[in-house]
């Protein structure tokens, strides 16, 4: 017992020194200034983070701390709430405790630049490594939480964290009746969920609908959603009478044409902004076509219109083919000549178990390069357009992920039947053995 809690310690020392020397202070970015134009989200690698610890979700966990690190509190504003609060006998601290949504809407919040971030989020780390689970008597850190710390360390270090310099991602929006203004942050993914998925899925009406019907849908809903939320941003006092930009346009071109100007009592927005004006775009929304290169990385070949014609051949998925712009539709797995397929060619390129791997740099590229030349072989020998189709290394990845479920849950059943059977066997046995005694012992009290 006491070897296996040495050895925890000195995995923890040695993950400490490991962190240390990989992320050291003194040599954390090339450019103190750092920052990527891309800003990734932070919410799913700090999830991630904590998930993976070794305790269970209720115990205490470095939850608030990590997040306190990367989220700094902007000072100004939270002067502004503290002089606001003593005047109506509250703290701050209180209102942290038991209101931190209402607090959260009249403070800002920054990522700091990546050498502070990093100082910061690795100091969390060396404060909770030593810790133990108070349940269960675990090390907080478990190889896999060393896996993700590794991550959103080299993810700080590489300014994908950082905000922008010069870019802000607060808006006000109002104040309360205490004064006070009132930010909206466009920060996250949070507000996609009810804001954006459930718009859309209350759309549908009904799940199962034709790839054209989605894309119709989906052509109406982003027509929609982008002058309802243009029209509440430019501050438009009325709502609008109609969602057809092209009126607006021949509206407003009238109205040039005759030297008249928008106003609060026009039939359109304010400062609306004319796309008759424009060069039509070439940017493609919904199904989009592929790059040559990439129809060539994967050897798609070129969409044929003449091939989804009656020609004696049903061939299917010709509209998606014809908006991806290959000769056959890329789909994920689903047909059950796929489905045999993917399981013959499986043993060739993905033959390691996955939950075998370390998953350090070196397997994941072999990995990576497996999925790309299985993706290769499928499209090159096997597509036909009517039960096998074109795949992506990430499609086959997923359905893998699905492959291996349903496999332990043969596996399982098989088990769970053998036991069974094996139980059933004992018992009959058990059984014969009990009559074949009550028999004897019926037999020698009848000769007695």
């Amino acid at each position: 017992m006491e070897s296996s809690e040495s050895q925890d310690n000195s995995d923890n020392e040695v993950s400490i020194t490991n962190i240390k020397s990989k992320f050291s202070l003194h040599d954390t970015v090339l450019d103190p200034d750092l920052s990527s134009k891309v800003s990734l989200s932070e919410i799913p690698l700090h999830s991630s983070l904590i998930a993976s610890l070794n305790t269970p979700s209720a115990d205490g966990v470095p939850d608030t701390a990590l997040r306190d690190a990367m989220f700094v509190v902007d000072d100004n504003d939270k002067k502004k709430v503290e002089q606001v609060l003593k005047k109506i006998d509250k703290s701050y601290d209180k209102m942290l405790r038991f209101n931190p949504s209402w607090l959260w809407k009249q403070i800002k919040h920054y990522i700091p630049k990546p050498n502070e971030l990093l100082q910061s989020v690795t100091l969390v780390f060396e404060k909770y490594v030593p810790m133990l689970c108070s349940r269960t008597g675990n090390k907080l850190f478990s190889k896999v939480t060393w896996n993700e710390a590794n991550n959103l360390l080299d993810t700080i270090r590489r300014g994908h964290f950082s905000d922008p310099p010069g870019v802000s991602f607060y808006s006000e929006i109002g104040q309360d009746k205490l004064g006070l203004s009132i930010f909206h942050c466009i920060r996250g993914t949070n507000s996609l969920e009810g804001g954006i998925h459930q718009k859309i899925v209350r759309r549908f009406g009904a799940f199962n609908a034709s790839v054209e019907l989605a894309e119709c849908l989906l052509v109406d809903f982003r027509n929609r959603h982008n002058l309802e939320c243009w029209n509440k941003k430019s501050h438009w006092k009325e709502s609008l009478w109609t969602h057809d930009i092209w009126l607006y346009d021949e509206i407003n071109t009238q109205l040039q044409c005759i030297k008249l100007s928008t106003s609060e009592k026009s039939s359109i927005p304010i400062n609306w902004v004319n796309g008759q004006d424009y060069i039509k775009s070439n940017e493609q929304f919904g199904i989009s076509r592929f790059s040559l290169d990439f129809c060539e990385k994967f050897h798609f070949k070129p969409f044929i219109g003449e091939l989804y014609q009656d020609n004696g051949v049903k061939l299917y998925h010709g509209k998606i083919a014809e908006m991806q712009g290959t000769k056959f539709a890329v789909l994920p797995v689903y047909t059950i000549a796929e489905q045999s397929l993917f399981k013959l060619l499986m043993t060739k390129y993905i033959s390691k178990d996955l939950k075998t791997l370390d998953f350090n740099e070196t397997d994941l590229r072999v990995l990576e390069k497996n999925w790309v030349n299985f993706a290769i072989e499928w499209n090159l020998k096997s597509v036909n357009g009517t039960s096998i189709f074109y795949k992506l290394p990430e499609q086959l990845e997923r359905y893998h992920r699905f492959w291996e479920n349903i496999r332990f849950e043969e596996i399982q059943s098989e088990t769970t039947q053998q036991l069974t059977k094996n139980y059933q066997n004992y018992y009959n046995l058990k059984l014969q053995t009990s009559t074949s005694v009550m028999q004897l012992a019926l037999l020698a009290q009848h000769q007695d």
